[in-house]
């Protein structure tokens, strides 16, 4: 009877020991809080800088399409890391739409680099990661040049619900997303005279 035993339990063994820690996906809803700080450098103007919170959901849906409030894209993940890509001419689309309207006046915006990436921590159920963004501005009606860098900085927990249909009152932020905050830190330090 040993004999016949022996050979399971000694497999299960090698298989537990040799075996490597497995990721689970970063798959499903993620409640994120975090810091952007914005550095604009306008020529002749010299720079300035501000820091805001956010608030988002970030969702890594089972087919590899990302979503938050104001961007979508595609996820992948290997082991914890995760890589989140946008394309950039949509972000360059989102931001010259919501600085045209906010500064009354033709905008061009090009982003010369961009990252978002982060780990996920399997014990805790929880993310944490950065987005890096730099970008050309060009302001029409002021003859107005300069560069924008962007730096975020993010944790989050796993949401209770995955379908982001069925949004409660208690998921609408009361912060900006990440997207949002940008937007309004430069619209601001644009107008610092």
């Amino acid at each position: 009877m040993l004999r016949k035993i022996f050979p399971i339990i000694l497999s299960t063994i090698l298989i537990i020991l040799f075996s490597s820690p497995a990721w689970s996906l970063v798959e499903g809803s993620w409640d994120i809080n975090g810091k952007t700080t914005v550095i604009i450098k306008i020529k002749g103007y010299g720079t300035e800088k501000e820091t805001t919170y956010f608030e988002d959901e970030f969702i890594f849906y089972d087919d590899n399409t990302f979503e938050m409030t104001d961007l979508e894209g595609n996820w992948g993940q290997e082991r914890n890391k995760f890589t989140v890509y946008m394309e950039p001419a949509d972000i360059e689309d989102y931001l010259k739409d919501s600085l045209e309207y906010m500064l009354d006046t033709d905008v061009d915006v090009s982003i010369t680099s961009y990252s978002f990436y982060g780990s996920e921590n399997k014990t805790s159920s929880k993310i944490k990661g950065k987005m890096k963004m730099k970008m050309s501005l060009y302001i029409d009606e002021y003859d107005l040049e300069g560069t924008v860098n962007v730096n975020s900085t993010f944790t989050g927990y796993r949401s209770n619900v995955y379908l982001s249909t069925q949004k409660t009152e208690d998921s609408n932020k009361t912060a900006a997303s990440p997207m949002e905050n940008i937007i309004k830190t430069i619209d601001h330090l644009l107008r610092i005279p």
